[in-house]
């Protein structure tokens, strides 16, 4: 796919959304379909990934391929440097995406290779904006026996906190933990269910 594809808007739609869910890495991008499948009329979505093929399957209005130059559409194989590398190449792409939203949500998965840079060096390029949107990160952090991604993910976390107007973490170690039984995919439905809410929430303000 190209770096950026961005879906025809409706004929009656002249205005950018108010609402903007952008959708960063692999659980990000998925966060952003299972919005789309519920519902998010008034919100534009979009997805950003450096897994082009992952990416080819979103139902976002925009796809955008972080880092074709840099890696060419193959991920960041849980490589933070290569998922910042690629961010970086594809800041400008991701930035004009999200033109005149008052209210942008970012959501991420914290503590792989590429939902964990991005996320944070787009907060940051969002914070200098003026006018400044209001922006709220949707971070899901890992489970239990992810050891090696909590410490990146609580970094992370805390760079969101610092970054963002608000920032909800979205815990699978203890939604695992209260949902005993459960199968991953119900676990990341109950995740997904925060964002839902939150952009339903600023939709309706």
């Amino acid at each position: 796919m190209t770096q950026t594809e961005t879906r025809p808007t409706d004929a009656g739609r002249t205005a950018a959304p108010r609402v903007m869910v952008l959708g960063l890495g692999g659980c990000g991008c998925n966060a952003v379909r299972n919005l789309h499948r519920s519902g998010a009329d008034g919100a534009g979505l979009v997805a950003a990934d450096a897994d082009g093929e992952s990416l080819e399957a979103s139902p976002a209005g925009t796809k955008i391929l972080m880092g074709p130059e840099s890696n060419g559409g193959l991920g960041s194989g849980g490589d933070p440097e290569a998922g910042r590398l690629a961010a970086l190449e594809s800041l400008p792409s991701i930035m004009g995406s999200l033109g005149g939203a008052e209210v942008v949500f970012l959501a991420c998965g914290l503590g792989g290779g590429t939902g964990t840079p991005s996320s944070v060096l787009v907060a940051e390029a969002l914070s200098r904006l003026e006018p400044r949107p209001r922006v709220v990160a949707c971070a899901t952090t890992p489970f239990s026996h992810e050891r090696t991604r909590t410490g990146p993910a609580r970094e992370a976390l805390a760079e969101l906190g610092r970054l963002c107007d608000e920032a909800v973490e979205v815990s699978n170690a203890r939604l695992s933990e209260t949902m005993p039984g459960a199968s991953f995919a119900e676990v990341m439905a109950a995740a997904d269910e925060t964002l839902r809410l939150a952009v339903g929430e600023a939709l309706r303000s």
